[in-house]
C-alpha cells in the first residue's frame, strides 16, 4: 500500500511540473486571429430596376465575426430608401452569409455570399411592373470589398453588393449595392 501511495505521489509532482511545459507546446500560433468581431454603420446608394436612371440611398448596418484567420460570418441590414427614394418606393433588405478575408497590414479585402430576405413596398401596386409591391421575397448576394484599420479598434470599409431577388414578379430583381463606412472593432 505505501509503494502504490508513494507511486502516484510521484507520478503527481512529476506531471505536475512537466504539465506547464506541455502546455505551452500547445499554444495556437498568433497568426489564427480567430474571435474578431466588428459592427458599423455606412452610407449605401443603389441603382434600381424599377425607376431605371433614378438611385435609392440609403443605410447599411453590418456585423461581422471571424471564425479563424480567413473565414467569417457577415450579416447585412440594407435600409436602401432611408434617405432617398423615388415615387414611394422603398426597399430594404437582410442577409446573412460567409466570407473570406485576407490581411495585407492595414488592409483587409474580402469576398462574401449571403442569403437573405428583401421587402419592396410602392404606395400603389400598380406603379411596379407585375403588382410586385408591397411583398417579400427570398435574395441571394454575392459581393466584396476592404476593410482598412484606422486604429486598433476602428475600420473603415469600402462595400460593394450584388443581390439577385429571383421570385419578385415579372423577371427578378438585381440591385447592386455600393456602401462606405465605418466599424468598431472587437478583438
Amino acid at each position: 500500500m505505501k509503494k502504490i501511495c508513494l507511486l502516484s505521489l510521484t507520478l503527481a509532482l512529476t506531471g505536475g511540473l512537466a504539465l506547464p511545459s506541455a502546455m505551452r507546446a500547445q499554444a495556437t500560433a498568433a497568426a489564427t486571429r480567430g474571435g474578431m468581431a466588428q459592427a458599423g454603420v455606412a452610407f449605401s446608394y443603389s441603382n434600381e430596376d424599377q425607376y431605371i436612371g433614378k438611385h435609392l440611398q440609403g443605410v447599411t448596418l453590418y456585423g461581422t465575426f471571424d471564425l479563424n484567420n480567413h473565414l467569417g460570418v457577415e450579416g447585412d441590414v440594407h435600409l436602401d430608401s432611408a434617405l432617398k427614394s423615388y415615387f414611394g418606393y422603398t426597399e430594404s433588405s437582410y442577409d446573412v452569409g460567409v466570407r473570406y478575408v485576407r490581411h495585407y497590414r492595414r488592409f483587409h479585402p474580402y469576398a462574401k455570399a449571403l442569403v437573405g430576405l428583401g421587402h419592396s413596398n410602392a404606395p400603389s401596386p400598380t406603379q411596379i411592373v407585375g403588382g410586385s409591391s408591397p411583398g417579400t421575397y427570398m435574395l441571394f448576394g454575392l459581393g466584396g470589398g476592404v476593410d482598412y484599420s484606422l486604429s486598433n479598434h476602428f475600420n473603415a470599409r469600402a462595400d460593394f453588393e450584388y443581390q439577385r431577388w429571383p421570385n419578385f414578379p415579372p423577371h427578378g430583381l438585381t440591385p447592386p449595392i455600393f456602401s462606405v463606412g465605418v466599424a468598431y472593432r472587437i478583438r
